[in-house]
C-alpha cells in the first residue's frame, strides 16, 4: 500500500465499512497519523536542505522552506568561504533571550527557529546580533509530509503503511467511543508493525 486511496481502502475493510461518509474522517486522520510517525525519527526519508545567504543590512532571520518541519541535529552550518564552515547551535528559548542580550558580534554563534511570517511559515533567526554580511548558510531539515488528499497521493513513508493503517483504526475506535478492546488490539497491531517496518530498513 502506498496510495492514499490503497490506505483508505485497507483501513475500511478492517473495520468493516462500507459507505463513503467516513471517507473525510480517515483521511484527516490518516495524515495526522503520518506526521506523528514522522516526528518519531530523523527519517533518512524526510532529509533535505536549504540555503540562504545574509544579506547587507544584516538580517537576523531567514525564512524556512515551505515544507520546513524541524532542524537535523547539528545541521546548521554557516560559511566563512568555500572551504570553511562553522556549525551553529540549535539553543532553547531561554538561551536564545541570553543571546539576545549580547553585543553585537562579527559571526553568529546560535541559532533558533522562529515563527515566521504567515501561517505554519517558521524562520531561523541568527544569534547574537552580528555584523558579518554575504556569507552563506545551509541548514538541514526534516519535511513535514505533504498532506494527502487526492487517491493517487503518495505516503511519505510508505514502508510504515500498515503501522499507520492499524493505528487509524485505533484511532477510530476512539472516535466511535467503542467500550470492547478492539481500539487496544489495534493499537498493538500498529505498534508491532512500526518496529517490524523499523527493523526491516535498519537491516537494508
Amino acid at each position: 500500500m502506498t496510495t492514499l486511496l490503497e490506505v483508505v481502502t485497507f483501513i475500511k475493510l478492517q473495520l468493516r465499512i462500507t459507505s463513503t461518509s467516513e471517507d473525510n474522517w480517515l483521511e484527516q486522520s490518516i495524515n495526522h497519523s503520518q506526521l506523528r510517525y514522522a516526528r518519531r525519527k530523523q527519517w533518512p526519508q524526510l532529509r533535505a536542505t536549504g540555503t540562504f545567504t545574509v544579506d547587507a543590512t544584516p538580517t537576523q532571520s531567514y525564512a524556512l522552506a515551505t515544507d520546513f518541519d524541524r532542524l537535523i541535529d547539528g545541521g546548521v552550518r554557516y560559511y566563512l568561504n568555500s572551504n570553511t564552515q562553522i556549525f551553529l547551535d540549535e539553543v532553547s528559548q531561554n538561551d536564545a533571550e541570553l543571546y539576545r542580550g549580547l553585543n553585537s558580534v562579527t559571526t553568529p554563534a546560535a541559532c533558533q527557529v522562529i515563527a515566521g511570517t504567515t501561517g505554519a511559515t517558521k524562520k531561523l533567526q541568527l544569534l547574537p546580533t552580528f555584523t558579518e554580511t554575504g556569507k552563506v548558510v545551509e541548514y538541514g531539515y526534516l519535511k513535514k509530509p505533504a498532506t494527502l488528499s487526492a487517491d493517487a497521493d503518495v505516503l511519505a513513508l510508505p514502508e510504515l503503511d500498515e503501522a499507520i493503517c492499524f493505528d487509524v483504526c485505533s484511532l477510530y475506535m476512539d472516535y466511535i467511543r467503542d467500550n470492547g478492546n478492539l481500539g487496544a488490539i489495534y493499537a498493538a497491531r500498529a505498534k508491532r508493525c512500526y518496529f517490524d517496518a523499523l527493523s526491516t530498513m535498519i537491516q537494508q
